[in-house]
C-alpha cells in the first residue's frame, strides 16, 4: 500500500507538465529580473536616483515576493499549482495594463507629494515614507504575484517524490538562468535596444508564452477523461493577450512623457491636475531626442520661449545652454589658462552638453580624452554642437564609454589637466567622484605639474558638505584656489603652487578661438577673468578648515547629500573673499589692479557678467554696479545697473536717486521703466493706508506709454501689472490720456 501511494505520488503530473513548469520558473526569473530592471529606471526619474531610493524600490520589490511566497505558503492544499502558476502570470500581464496609465501620471503626483510636504530635516523621514509608499503603489501587485509564481511552479516540478532532488535542483537551474538572463539581457542589450516601453512588451510577452504553455499542458487528456478543448484553456492567455495589445499599442511614446513631465525639483506649485501638466509641457517644450541605455534615460529638448535647450538624464536636468553655461565655460578655461604651459594631453570626467569640453578644445591642446558612462549621453550632446563648438566629432576628441574609476584605472598615459564635472554628488554612485581615494587616482594620472579641476556645487547642499569636498581636494592637492560662485564652484588643485603670469595668461586668452569662447560669458580681458576668484589657496583652506575626509570606504556625501537635496537650501554662502577685507588683498585680482586700474568698459562687460549669473541680490553685483557708476557717472546705462542692484535689497531712497532722473530726461528703454516702476510700485505699497491712499501720478502714464510700444516684453509687462494694483481700481482703467508728467513721488 505505501508503495502503491509513492507511485501514485510518483505520477503526480506528467512530464509534460513539468517541462512546462521548468520553462515557467525559467520565464519567470527572467521577466522579474527585466521588470526589476525597468522599474528602477522608471522610478529612478520619477523619484530621483539616490541611494535612498534605490534602497526604498529594492526594498518594495523584495516585500513584493517575500508576502506572495508568503501567501502560498499558508494557503491550503489542494487545487491544480501549474493552473495557479498560469493564472499568475496572467495576471502579471493584467497588472501591468492596468498599472500602465499609472505610471506615465507619477511624477504628477509625486510632485504634489512634495510640494505639500514642508521642506525641514523633520520631515525628512515623513519623504522617505511617501517615497517608499510610491514604490510600493508600482511593485506590491506585481512582485506579489511574481513571489507566488516561483514556489507555484516549483510545486508542480518536484511533486515527483523519487526525483526531488533532481528536479528541485532543476528548477534552480532554470530559475537561476532565466535571472541571469533577465539582468543581463534586460539591461545591457534590451534597455538600449528598445528602451523600457520595449522591456514591458517583452515581459508581457514572456509572461503570455509561461501561462500559455501552462494552459496548454493542463488540456493534456488525462487517464480516463478526454482532451480538454484547447481554445477554452487558452482563452485567459488569449484575453489577457488582446487586452495588452490595447493597452500597450495606445500607449506608444509613454515613456517620451514621463521623462518631459518629471521634475526631480519641485520648488513651484504643480498644475492641478495630470492633464494639465502634459498640456503645459508639451505647448513650452520641443523634445529633440530621447534615448535609454544601460545607465540613463537621456532627453534634450528645447524651450523655444527662452532659446534654451536643455538635456535630462533620469529625469533631472543636467546641462543646459542658458543659466549653467558660463560654469560649463568656465571649467573648461581655468585650468588651461592657469597651467604653467600649455597643456597637451587633458582628460575630462563627464560629458553632459560637452560644452566644458569645446571649451578645452578651444586652446591648442594635442589630445582629449572624455570619459562618460552614458552613451546617450553622447550621443544627445551632439546636439548641442553649436555650443559645444562640435566638440564630440572634434579629431583630437576620443570618447570612452566607461566608468570613471575603471578608465583611470587601467589609462595608459599621464595628462597635464584633468578635468572633472560629474552630475550632482546626490545621485548614487556620483559621490565616489568627491572621494580621497579618487583624488589619489587622479594624483597618480597627472604629470609632475599637473593640474585638477574640479566642479561642485553650493545649491540644493549646505555649508558643511561643501567644506567637506573642498578638504578632501586639500588632503591629496595642498594647493588649490576657488573660482566662479556663488552657486557652483570650480576648484584649481595642483600638487605644486601655480605661479602666476599675468602676461601669458593674456596671450592665451587673446587667442580668436578662446576670447570667443570666454566672450559668450561675458569675460572679455583678464580683468574679468580674475574677478572670478573666490579664494586664494589659505582663504580656501581657512574655509575648509578640520574635519572628516570623505573616503570610498566612509562616504559621508553619498548618505548626506540627498537629504541636503531635499531640503533644498538654494542660497549656501561660502566665504568669499572678494567680500572679506581682511583677506581681499591676497586675491589675484587685487594684486593685478596695482597696475592695471579697470577702465569703466571693463567694468561694464564685467557687470553684464555677474548681473547675468548671480542673483540680483548679490552684494557683488551692487559692488561691480557701483563701480562702473564711479568710473562713468553721467552714463545711463550705470545708473541703471546701480539702480537696479540697489533697488533689489530694497534701498528705495538710493535707486529713487538713480533711476527718477534718468526717466526725467527722456529715458523710456524697456529696461529702465521696468526697473522705475519696480520702484514706485515699492514706495507706493510701503506709504499705501485708508489714511494716506495714492493716486497715479506721472509714472503711470510713462508706464502706459512704454508697455504700449514693448507688448512682448514679459518684465515690462509684469512691473506695469505690479503698479496698477498698486493704484486704485479705476486709475489703470481710465483710458484718458494726459500730458506726460515729470515723474515724482506717488
Amino acid at each position: 500500500v505505501v508503495g502503491a501511494a509513492a507511485a501514485a505520488e510518483d505520477v503526480a503530473y506528467p512530464r509534460r507538465a513539468v517541462r512546462a513548469a521548468l520553462i515557467g520558473v525559467m520565464l519567470s526569473g527572467f521577466t522579474s529580473m527585466l521588470y526589476q530592471v525597468t522599474w528602477i529606471r522608471l522610478l529612478a526619474i520619477v523619484l530621483g536616483a539616490s541611494t535612498y531610493a534605490f534602497t526604498l524600490i529594492l526594498t518594495a520589490f523584495i516585500l513584493g515576493i517575500g508576502l506572495g511566497s508568503f501567501w502560498l505558503m499558508t494557503r491550503k492544499e489542494g487545487g491544480d499549482s501549474l493552473k495557479l502558476y498560469g493564472w499568475t502570470q496572467v495576471g502579471l500581464v493584467l497588472s501591468l495594463c492596468v498599472a500602465l496609465p499609472l505610471y506615465v501620471r507619477l511624477p504628477h503626483l509625486f510632485r504634489w507629494s512634495e510640494w505639500m510636504l514642508t521642506r525641514a530635516v523633520e520631515t525628512w523621514p515623513i519623504f522617505q515614507g511617501i517615497t517608499f509608499a510610491f514604490c510600493c503603489v508600482v511593485l506590491l501587485v506585481p512582485t506579489f504575484i511574481m513571489g507566488a509564481a516561483f514556489p507555484a511552479a516549483a510545486r508542480v516540478a518536484t511533486a515527483k517524490v523519487s526525483e526531488v532532488g533532481r528536479e528541485l535542483g532543476g528548477v534552480y537551474l532554470w530559475n537561476t538562468v532565466g535571472t541571469i538572463s533577465g539582468s543581463v539581457l534586460g539591461g545591457l542589450v534590451l534597455m538600449p535596444f528598445w528602451g523600457m516601453q520595449g522591456n514591458f512588451i517583452a515581459g508581457a510577452v514572456a509572461n503570455l508564452i509561461a501561462a500559455g504553455l501552462a494552459f496548454r499542458a493542463l488540456s493534456a487528456p488525462k487517464e480516463g477523461e478526454g482532451a480538454v478543448p484547447a481554445w477554452r484553456t487558452l482563452a485567459p492567455v488569449g484575453v489577457a493577450a488582446v487586452l495588452a495589445a490595447v493597452v500597450l499599442g495606445s500607449m506608444q511614446g509613454w515613456p517620451q512623457r514621463l521623462s518631459s513631465i518629471a521634475a526631480v525639483r519641485a520648488y513651484q506649485k504643480p498644475p492641478e491636475s495630470y492633464a494639465k501638466l502634459v498640456e503645459d509641457t508639451e505647448r513650452t517644450i520641443v523634445p529633440r531626442f530621447y534615448a535609454d541605455d544601460t545607465f540613463a534615460t537621456v532627453m534634450v529638448g528645447d524651450l523655444a520661449s527662452e532659446n534654451l535647450r536643455f538635456m535630462k538624464i533620469n529625469g533631472k536636468t543636467d546641462a543646459t545652454n542658458g543659466g549653467d553655461i558660463e560654469t560649463q565655460v568656465m571649467a573648461g578655461h581655468l585650468g588651461v589658462l592657469l597651467h604653467p604651459r600649455d597643456p597637451k594631453n587633458v582628460l575630462v570626467i563627464g560629458s553632459g552638453a560637452a560644452i566644458t569640453t569645446g571649451s578645452v578644445l578651444a586652446h591648442p591642446v594635442e589630445r582629449l580624452d572624455m570619459v562618460e558612462i552614458s552613451p546617450a549621453v553622447i550621443e544627445a550632446a551632439r546636439l548641442f554642437k553649436a555650443d559645444n563648438r562640435n566638440a564630440v566629432d572634434d579629431p583630437r576628441t576620443h570618447v570612452h564609454i566607461d566608468d570613471a574609476k575603471t578608465f583611470m584605472a587601467l589609462a595608459p598615459i599621464k595628462y597635464d589637466l584633468i578635468v572633472s564635472v560629474p552630475s550632482n554628488p546626490w545621485v548614487t554612485g556620483v559621490s565616489g567622484l568627491f572621494t580621497r581615494d579618487f583624488f589619489q587616482l587622479v594624483d597618480k594620472h597627472l604629470t609632475d605639474d599637473g593640474v585638477l579641476v574640479q566642479w561642485i556645487h553650493t545649491y540644493e547642499s549646505n555649508r558643511e558638505l561643501v567644506r567637506l569636498v573642498m578638504r578632501t581636494l586639500h588632503d591629496t592637492f595642498p594647493h588649490a584656489t576657488t573660482w566662479l560662485g556663488p552657486e557652483d564652484l570650480v576648484m584649481v588643485a595642483s600638487r605644486k603652487p601655480l605661479s602666476f603670469d599675468a602676461a601669458a595668461v593674456a596671450a592665451r586668452m587673446a587667442r580668436p578661438d578662446v576670447k570667443a569662447d570666454l566672450a559668450r560669458v561675458e569675460i572679455h580681458d583678464l580683468f574679468g577673468l580674475l574677478s572670478k576668484q573666490v579664494h586664494t589657496e589659505a582663504g580656501q583652506k581657512d574655509f575648509a578648515g578640520e574635519g572628516p575626509i570623505n573616503t570610498d570606504d566612509h562616504n559621508l556625501l553619498e548618505y548626506a547629500s540627498p537629504v541636503a537635496f531635499f531640503l533644498a537650501n538654494l542660497d549656501v554662502r561660502v566665504k568669499d573673499e572678494r567680500r572679506a577685507p581682511d583677506s581681499g588683498p591676497g586675491l589675484l585680482l587685487h594684486q593685478y589692479l596695482r597696475e592695471h586700474p579697470p577702465t569703466a568698459e571693463q567694468v561694464a562687460g564685467l557687470y553684464r557678467n555677474v548681473e547675468r549669473y548671480h542673483s540680483e541680490k548679490d552684494p557683488v553685483v551692487r559692488g561691480v554696479a557701483a563701480l562702473w557708476r564711479s568710473l562713468a557717472p553721467e552714463d545711463p546705462a550705470s545708473a541703471l545697473a546701480l539702480g537696479r542692484a540697489v533697488l533689489a535689497q530694497g534701498d528705495l531712497t538710493l535707486a529713487a536717486s538713480l533711476l527718477e532722473p534718468e526717466v526725467a530726461k527722456g529715458g523710456r528703454s524697456p529696461e529702465l521703466v521696468t526697473e522705475y516702476l519696480k520702484l514706485v510700485t515699492a514706495r507706493t505699497w510701503s506709504a499705501r493706508t485708508v489714511w494716506t491712499p495714492m493716486n497715479a501720478d506721472g509714472a503711470l502714464e510713462v508706464g502706459r506709454e512704454v508697455a504700449a510700444r514693448h507688448p512682448q516684453d514679459t518684465k515690462l509687462q509684469k512691473a506695469f501689472k505690479a503698479y496698477c494694483e498698486a493704484l486704485p481700481p479705476a486709475a489703470c482703467a481710465s483710458t484718458a490720456r494726459t500730458p506726460t508728467a515729470a515723474p515724482g513721488g506717488p
